[in-house]
């Protein structure tokens, strides 16, 4: 059986290194065709343009990962059907789900991998990418970097920071008021911070003149701040915002944070609009459930490819691909109705990939 599987793993692994290699080179052709103008024009380059779609790398394989998969499972199986392979398994007495379970092992890694890329790398990288090409042209504009009237709040520890310009490029806020409240008292202020600057220095915030205010019990201030004056720089290092957390919130945009982020960003920011926490629910529960496709594309994969018997790769190929637009359609389908809450945002996530991997489920006993 070893020597069975390590060839069933190297006729997988051709056809899914091809196919992940050949989709790679699609959309890394169709970007640079849309953005080549761009970086030609303001003198990108060819080292930038490489950590460019470097950046961009994990999220396109994240996105083509599942369709390879099934691709590579279908053309692998329908090729040993062909060349009368699985004919000699059967006869030498083994099951076919048996010999396949190398193309399981790789439906999990798989889902595991693309869970780590999605959670731990794919929305920071994408926030550089994106970063980068806003920058364009902008380079002599240092204004494009800069937010005024910053506002941002911390509800889930009653904490309010405002500052008269933030520096999204130097991590700088300017003229720095933070308001603490008590959070079952939301009326009763605790404590305020003044400080001149805010710069977020290895993992902190370090403050430059900075004078704190500490309320009584009824919430009124002292006449005089506990000055912090005799320490031209003072370490914050009570306070969990993040620069990184303050560019999500100006911009909202969820595909940069990772699903323990938008949770942690929803418990901060109850009093967002209704519409908005659908969006990043949505989002939330799609991060969880996508990885799934890996393992749900070789798991229903088997019996299609084994219905196709004889008729070769081609008619694999074509099955492959009317799969896998069946499932994209169903899934944003039901994410654009999780979004306009027509359904629950997590019935929305799961619903197609779970549908999908029961009906590989259903038809894996009638493999023979």
């Amino acid at each position: 059986m070893r020597i069975l599987n390590q060839y069933i793993t190297q006729e997988f692994l051709k056809p899914l290194l091809v196919c992940a290699l050949a989709f790679l080179i699609v959309f890394l052709v169709a970007d640079l065709n849309d953005n080549l103008e761009d970086f030609t024009s303001n003198g990108v380059s060819g080292l930038r343009i490489l950590w460019y779609y470097g950046l961009k790398l994990p999220q396109i394989m994240v996105q083509v990962a599942p369709l390879a998969l099934l691709l590579a499972t279908l053309f692998t199986i329908s090729n040993m059907e062909r060349y009368n392979e699985l004919i000699a398994i059967r006869a030498a007495g083994i099951h076919i789900l048996r010999t396949l379970t190398p193309l399981f092992g790789f439906g999990l890694i798989c889902s595991f991998a693309v869970f780590l890329l999605y959670e731990f790398v794919c929305p920071d990288w994408l926030r550089q990418a994106e970063e980068f090409r806003r920058q364009l042209g902008s380079q002599d504009q240092p204004s494009k970097y800069i937010s005024t009237e910053f506002h941002f709040e911390n509800d889930a520890q009653g904490r309010l920071w405002t500052a008269k310009t933030f520096n999204r490029r130097d991590n700088i806020l300017e003229d720095v008021i933070i308001t603490e409240r008590d959070p079952d008292r939301p009326n009763f202020i605790k404590r305020r911070m003044i400080a001149e600057k805010a710069v977020w220095r290895n993992n902190h915030w370090e403050f430059l003149d900075a004078d704190i205010y500490q309320f009584n019990q009824f919430g009124r201030r002292p006449d005089l701040p506990k000055s912090l004056l005799d320490r031209s720089i003072w370490r914050a290092t009570n306070l969990d915002e993040t620069p990184l957390e303050f560019l999500l919130y100006l911009e909202s945009r969820p595909e940069y944070m990772s699903a323990r982020t938008m949770r942690s960003f929803l418990e901060r920011h109850k009093n967002l609009s209704p519409q908005v926490i659908r969006n990043y629910e949505v989002e939330m529960h799609n991060r969880m459930a996508v990885p799934i496709g890996c393992l749900t594309a070789i798991i229903i994969g088997i019996p299609f490819s084994l219905r196709t018997g004889r008729k070769g790769p081609a008619l694999a190929i074509a099955s492959s691909i009317a799969l896998f637009i069946t499932l994209y359609m169903l899934s944003h389908i039901a994410l654009y109705m999780g979004i306009r809450g027509v359904v629950p945002p997590i019935l929305a996530a799961w619903l197609p990939n779970l549908a999908f991997l029961f009906l590989g489920l259903a038809l894996l006993p009638t493999v023979r």
